[in-house]
């Protein structure tokens, strides 16, 4: 169920959901955290900080894997688009050697087969279609080739036979690799669970700790103005711009909470990730 959806929600629309859904559970746990702290004083910023930190590290490592195993079963399809390419057209090449009437009734199919597999890439609502339409295509090309096997059982005829084989083959393993040998849906679960529970709690540590930024924008930007407005060294002034020692804790909160989102959203992450949008 969840792999459907998925498939057929754009990968921009999944991009926008997928913002819109992080940017309110920030704003569910700030609100929570700005609501645990006007009720109660016992629970300190820092400790959470911690759990904040430790919770992005985990998020970051579900990305890393997952990134992973989409990038390996990519190249893996990629593979064996360039082998069933190679295989087809050896396939014609062999399928000249064989006698009349057979080559040109052979050679049709084989055409009419490429014909139908870059329909079926082409138009995704063909897929369905254009896969039983290559095991219609098979059958008559076995069959085909059977009875010339049978007529003429030459070694070239077993050169082409190979190669029809490796074309079947090469079938099978491309219906696989694309519509079965997925990313498993639990993963899609736990990654978008994992990442929703971090973003709470970034939300929640940044109202807890009293700050007005409840986005993580917002947030990586207070950081850097507070960065360039007060370099090391110096102690932090509070809003009425005196030494405070809650202006100093504000800030240690930001520091550790960009720790945890310069992990997230590292420069070979952002690329990754980018990468992954936009390239089908």
């Amino acid at each position: 169920m969840v792999m459907l959806f998925i498939d057929h929600l754009p990968i921009w629309a999944l991009f926008i959901v997928t913002v819109i859904l992080a940017l309110v559970f920030i704003e569910i746990g700030f609100r929570l955290g700005r609501f645990r702290r006007k009720r109660s004083d016992q629970e300190q910023p820092a400790p959470v900080g911690a759990m904040v930190g430790a919770t992005l590290g985990l998020l970051a490592f579900t990305l890393a894997f997952t990134f992973g195993m989409a990038a390996s079963r990519h190249d893996a399809r990629k593979q064996l688009v360039l082998d069933e390419a190679n295989a087809v057209a050896a396939t014609f090449l062999r399928s000249q050697l064989l006698p009349q009437p057979y080559r040109d009734e052979i050679q049709n199919l084989l055409r009419e087969y490429v014909d139908v597999r870059l329909e079926a890439v082409a138009n995704p609502e063909k897929l369905a279609a254009g896969i039983a339409r290559s095991g219609e295509l098979h059958r008559l090309l076995w069959k085909q080739t059977v009875i010339v096997a049978e007529k003429h059982p030459t070694p070239i005829n077993g050169l082409f036979i190979t190669s029809l084989n490796m074309v079947i083959d090469l079938h099978a393993k491309r219906i696989t690799a694309s519509t079965r040998n997925r990313i498993p849906p639990t993963i899609w679960i736990a990654l978008y669970m994992v990442a929703f529970l971090a973003m709470m709690a970034v939300g929640y540590h940044t109202g807890l700790s009293g700050s007005r930024r409840s986005s993580v924008g917002l947030l990586r930007g207070f950081d850097v103005d507070c960065r360039s407005r007060h370099p090391p060294g110096r102690p932090a002034k509070s809003w009425a711009g005196g030494h405070d020692r809650r202006a100093n804790h504000d800030a240690n909160i930001l520091a550790v909470n960009r720790i945890g989102i310069d992990i997230l959203f590292s420069g070979e992450m952002k690329w990754l990730i980018l990468g992954l949008i936009f390239k089908r």
